[in-house]
């Protein structure tokens, strides 16, 4: 993906400079730490939600799960490519982090490349389809649900933060580990990944 492309993508979630450190950053591999804000992002495209994800994930790393009869259910996973920086993240939630938002700091969190600081997401993980009536109206039709990458309920409960204030990078980085330790011991054990955790 080309810079412009990659700033395109990030531009919802990360302020200009923020964007300006993290391309930069990567290109000299200085990059230690950096924060995404998804507060008061109430939704936009799943779709975008998925591709900003990929910036950041491992090859093949599950983004979300869908549970519906009428969806497939193998689930949308990051390219080959490497992720845009290796480094930590810190992904800045609250009551107003929704839908597609909820998709992409479930995604980072349970692929434990992100810590998430702030409050208890919206919770807003519905997969609905919209009919328009002989007479103008409209008929919503609830076909399934999302589920983070660990099958935390989105909808049913939105997604609880790491940490309610800004924590230091040692317990963020303390916080990653005990992420990867759970999941490789699920992995060793045999079970899906979202066997692990429940929020």
């Amino acid at each position: 993906m080309h810079e412009n492309q990659q700033e395109r993508a990030l531009g919802a979630y990360m302020t200009a400079s923020a964007r300006q450190s993290m391309l930069s950053a990567q290109s000299v591999g200085t990059c230690s730490h950096q924060a995404c804000s998804a507060l008061h992002c109430r939704g936009g495209l799943v779709s975008e939600g998925l591709e900003v994800a990929r910036l950041f994930l491992a090859p093949n790393s599950p983004i979300v799960l869908t549970e519906s009869k009428a969806m497939a259910a193998e689930p949308p996973r990051s390219g080959p490519a490497p992720p845009l920086t290796s480094a930590p993240l810190t992904v800045m939630v609250n009551e107003h982090t929704a839908s597609a938002s909820e998709i992409l700091a479930g995604a980072l969190h349970d692929n434990c490349r992100a810590v998430l600081v702030g409050g208890r997401t919206y919770g807003k993980g519905l997969i609905q389809s919209v009919y328009e009536l002989s007479d103008s109206s409209g008929l919503v039709i609830t076909v399934g649900k999302y589920l983070t990458p660990r099958r935390t309920d989105i909808d049913r409960s939105g997604i609880m933060p790491d940490f309610r204030s800004q924590p230091t990078a040692e317990r963020a980085a303390a916080a990653l580990d005990a992420c990867r330790l759970e999941a490789a011991a699920a992995a060793e054990a045999g079970k899906p990944a979202g066997v692990a955790w429940q929020n």
